[in-house]
């Protein structure tokens, strides 16, 4: 704890997660990848993450506010198999929060899950349409795009079981 002070004080108010990468550093090895004309640092197992889906211990896709950005809603209001469109819509609301440009989120269940998420903790939406119809949200967890002392990075949140194994076991 005394080590998380002082690179703490020293750092100011330095997120948690970037402390945890910078532990990581000194462990994994740190790549360069060139992404949407940047380039960013990323640790060596950023690019070995596959989200395993059914085979997880948990899932991504209880207990937070699915938005869902204009784009992705244009494309669930154009599915072509009716029935499926009428399901998706159905689970869709609008977002106050959003502000004046408008804005949607998934209403999850009563459990806090999302409707779209099948007893084999697969998404409905990504099973039958692919990932191109996932919501930016849906389509970046767990990375997590940022600047770190004006160096663009991008990270994996150790919420995802599968990113933590990588990150803390060899090879």
């Amino acid at each position: 704890m005394q080590c998380f002070k002082n690179f703490h004080s020293k750092l100011g108010s330095i997120q948690l997660q970037s402390w945890i990468n910078y532990i990581f550093l000194k462990y994994k090895q740190v790549c360069r990848i060139y992404f949407k004309g940047n380039i960013m640092n990323v640790l060596d197992y950023y690019n070995k993450f596959e989200c395993i889906g059914s085979e997880c211990e948990d899932s991504c896709c209880k207990g937070w506010t699915v938005t869902i950005d204009k784009k992705t809603y244009r494309k669930y209001k154009n599915i072509p198999d009716l029935p499926f469109r009428k399901e998706v819509l159905t689970h869709i609301v609008h977002d106050r929060r959003a502000g004046m440009g408008g804005g949607h989120k998934v209403k999850l269940d009563k459990d806090k899950s999302c409707p779209f998420l099948n007893e084999d903790k697969i998404c409905n939406i990504y099973q039958k349409y692919g990932k191109n119809y996932l919501s930016n949200t849906c389509t970046i967890f767990p990375r997590n795009r940022r600047y770190f002392f004006n160096l663009p990075e991008s990270a994996l949140s150790l919420g995802c079981p599968e990113v933590t194994r990588l990150a803390i076991l060899p090879g």
